[in-house]
């Protein structure tokens, strides 16, 4: 589905501007909900999103839209609607003219009409060198980002993963031996201690358990409540835990490789128990699950230069011909075509998984360590360069044809220059938005490239080493009730605002008056939050 993203919509932005000029003003609605000509209503719950229904600053807000056919009453599911939260003026009065001016203003992208919350974009979370994370909502267009939490941790982050729900971000803390959830609507940070080492992480694609790495095997902790649920030891020889973890494409097993050993290690992911382990020729470097083939890739390391596939039996099914020491790999897509990196090498080589063979090669001019995937393309991260290298998907799996590269600027430092790497992604698109965020530790920045373009567009400066990088949802976006658009974000200073709602086909504008309280205000003047009309 198509959401509205600030950074890099100006044409749309406009396109929306000029529609909300030839809005006809709306007819007098129903209380809580907005009746328009075009025959739909548009009813808005806003609450906040923990216990109670109050609208308090600083507390985060749940914010849907129920969006039907009015003469039906049949919910309209597939839309696009947009909507701001905007300060209204002491005394300002109400009325659909007003409404259309203040949102042309906000469409209008000034540095000085920035919306107080707004519900189409996405923030950024920073995974510092130092203990600490910082969420800011972006704004490449000014260069004024506004900061929303600096998260002190224990000890500095190794890994992430973030929920389905973009509401929880999980974390493993080896130096502290503990593993973290941060809450991304309250910014609170729940710890458990006590793990040895504590490194790879992974989410179950249910979303119901997060599976960690540690000394020996893996840990299973449930992710509501986040609480430790059981440990699976996979390789008690080993003190340094796996180095690895994937899923099968229906999350019932659970592969764990190990770079000190030469077996793999699967378990049954709904019993957590652990199957009989599958010797390898050799000891793993990375690997990757191919959905389309329904196997599991994993390149061994050595001069050989091999590729094992193994099915879900576990089973060897195959070894794979490849260039020398291959490296991380990672599948596109729908899973046929994966990216073997050869950093000693300075190579990359494109596997089909459904022909069980490397079809192309590319060199590269540098150490690729790192790589993330848009719609349209590869992202290589050279770990010695100040560049990022691109790959087109489409041309993968052109068997004997050249692989074009072109590449754009990163930074003014090496992305790993004098800095420890994490195995935590430094590259990240964001969501509805054809381009990446880039982190550059040594610049204490983050880059957002716009694909098509010949240099980023605009950075993030921090105060922070920014190792990794995340993009967090915010936008609008339909949820499992046909025609319910909804999203969670926390709440400005106390006051009253307008919720700018805006939909271009069919064109509706309508501003809902928000009454945002104090967070501990005196009981005399304490009055209900209201969402209504």
């Amino acid at each position: 589905m198509k959401r509205l993203v600030r950074p890099a919509a100006f044409l749309t932005l406009l396109a929306m501007a000029r529609a909300v000029a030839s809005v006809e003003p709306p007819g007098t609605p129903p209380a809580g909900a907005l009746a328009v000509e075009q025959g739909l209503v548009v009813e808005l719950d806003a609450r906040a999103a923990g216990a109670g229904e109050a609208l308090v600053a600083g507390a985060a807000a749940r914010f849907r839209f129920l969006i039907r056919d009015q003469s039906a009453g049949a919910p309209l599911a597939g839309l696009d609607p947009a909507a701001w939260l905007a300060p209204r003026e002491t005394g300002e009065p109400s009325s659909p003219e007003l409404c259309r001016r203040k949102l042309r203003t906000l469409l209008g992208g000034s540095l000085f009409s920035r919306p107080a919350l707004d519900l189409n974009g996405y923030q950024v979370l920073m995974m510092g060198e130092e203990p600490r994370i910082q969420a800011v909502e972006p704004d490449f267009g000014f260069g004024m980002p506004r900061l929303l939490a600096d998260v002190q941790l224990p000890a500095p982050a190794f890994d992430w993963v973030l929920d389905a729900a973009h509401r929880y971000v999980f974390l493993t803390l080896p130096v502290a031996g503990a593993v973290a959830r941060l809450d991304t609507h309250s910014w609170k940070l729940d710890t458990i201690a006590g793990w040895q080492r504590p490194e790879r992480l992974a989410l179950q694609p249910d979303g119901h358990y997060l599976w960690v790495a540690a000394a020996g095997g893996v840990v299973a902790f449930t992710t509501e409540p986040f609480a430790a649920a059981g440990r699976v030891a996979t390789h008690p020889e080993q003190q340094a835990p796996p180095s690895a973890l994937e899923f099968s494409a229906d999350g019932r097993l659970i592969f764990v490789a190990h770079g000190g050993s030469s077996s793999l290690a699967t378990i049954d992911a709904a019993r957590r128990e652990p199957l009989p382990p599958l010797e390898l020729p050799g000891r793993p470097v990375s690997m990757a699950y191919s959905a389309l083939a329904r196997r599991l890739f994993l390149t061994l390391e050595g001069p050989e230069g091999r590729i094992l596939a193994v099915d879900e039996k576990p089973g060897m099914t195959g070894s794979i011909a490849a260039p020398p020491r291959p490296g991380l790999i990672r599948f596109a897509g729908d899973g046929r075509y994966g990216i073997v990196l050869h950093p000693e090498e300075g190579r990359v080589s494109i596997l089909d998984s459904a022909r069980g063979r490397v079809v192309q090669t590319a060199d590269v001019a540098g150490v690729p360590d790192q790589l993330s995937f848009s719609s349209e393309l590869a992202y290589l991260r050279l770990r010695d360069r100040t560049e990022l290298l691109m790959l087109p998907l489409q041309v993968l799996g052109r068997e004997g044809e050249k692989i074009p590269t072109f590449d754009t600027v990163g930074g003014d430092r090496g992305f790993v220059d004098g800095f420890r790497p994490v195995p935590a992604a430094g590259i990240a698109q964001p969501p509805g938005v054809a381009g990446m965020l880039i982190a550059n530790p040594g610049d204490r920045a983050v880059y957002f490239y716009k694909e098509g373009l010949a240099a980023p567009m605009g950075q993030l400066l921090s105060k922070i080493s920014p190792r990794a990088v995340l993009a967090l949802d915010r936008s609008l976006r339909e949820v499992e009730q046909q025609g319910a658009y909804e999203t969670t974000l926390p709440l400005p200073a106390a006051g009253d605002y307008d919720l700018a709602f805006f939909l271009a086909s069919p064109r509706i504008v309508h501003c809902f008056p928000i009454r945002v309280d104090n967070a501990n205000p005196p009981s005399s003047d304490r009055g209900s939050a209201n969402a209504s009309e």
